[in-house]
């Protein structure tokens, strides 16, 4: 009877915050921004943090290529880090390295986690394609139309990610 009488009075104090809906993956990962380039057909290169890039690359590969992701030790050498990151905090003199040394076709940024902004990556040359509360996605002047055009056609919410039926799509 405590441990019920605990229980009770642990659940009164705790449930209350808690919220019970599935958390979407948009809350989460940046899964618009990824729905507009899979859904686009474009292929390239995409800079993104090293908390995103397992998501991207698990969506986008093998026609989108990624920055860096969380297997960084095993498959990529650490100035690949290093530069990844000096690129999204704007650390160091060549921050720009990233997008002068490689064709960088896509940029999606993490609103909490870095020092770009828009006039930053404008003048770099790209063009502001979707942006959410979280996260913005990028792309080259070339691209746009293209993504623009795609994001119209997709549903203002993503699919459920808890629905059974999602896997009868792939």
């Amino acid at each position: 009877a405590l441990h019920a009488l605990l229980a009770g009075l642990t659940l009164m104090i705790l449930l209350p915050a808690t919220s019970w809906r599935p958390l979407s993956p948009d809350e989460f990962y940046p899964a618009k921004a990824v729905a507009i380039l899979r859904q686009s057909g474009l292929t390239g290169n995409l800079a993104v943090t090293f908390r995103w890039g397992s998501y991207t690359a698990w969506n986008l590969h093998p026609r989108i290529k990624i920055s860096m992701d969380g297997r960084y030790e095993e498959t990529y050498p650490e100035s690949t880090l290093h530069m990844n990151e000096g690129f999204f905090n704007e650390q160091g003199d060549d921050w720009k390295k990233l997008v002068r040394d490689f064709k960088v076709d896509f940029i999606i940024v993490e609103a909490a986690r870095t020092r770009l902004t828009d006039e930053d990556l404008a003048t770099l040359g790209y063009q502001s394609i979707h942006r959410a509360k979280n996260y913005a996605l990028w792309s080259l002047a070339e691209h746009a139309p293209q993504l623009l055009k795609t994001r119209e056609k997709l549903p203002a919410a993503l699919p459920d990610p808890l629905d059974a039926r999602i896997p009868a799509a792939w």
